[in-house]
């Protein structure tokens, strides 16, 4: 059996250091993100929100300025409005169903 070479016993504790904030960086990182969908989850889903406002704003935009009509921007308008739709009717069904404490 071959003796380990000298450097690498003089590197071991660097190596085992490395290994725990590899460990900690990803525990931390598990967490964080953890908090951050739980964070979004229960902002009551924004991006729904945004995307509807974002495409009154258009239609107003191709009805009223440009005068004309968009085909795909009507298949649009209606996918983000019932998109729309089915986030609020999960958040209504979910929020009256809590974990018992």
């Amino acid at each position: 059996m071959q003796q380990p070479h000298r450097s690498t016993k003089k590197h071991l504790p660097l190596l085992i250091a490395a290994i725990v904030s590899v460990v900690l960086a990803v525990a931390v990182t598990i967490l964080v993100v953890q908090r951050f969908v739980a964070r979004i989850y229960s902002e009551r889903a924004l991006a729904p929100r945004g995307g509807l406002l974002f495409t009154l704003r258009l239609k107003y935009y191709e009805f009223f300025v440009l005068e004309t009509f968009c085909p795909w921007c009507a298949v649009s308008a209606t996918t983000i409005t019932l998109q729309s739709a089915l986030v609020v009717l999960d958040w209504r069904r979910v929020s009256g169903k809590r974990d018992p404490e």
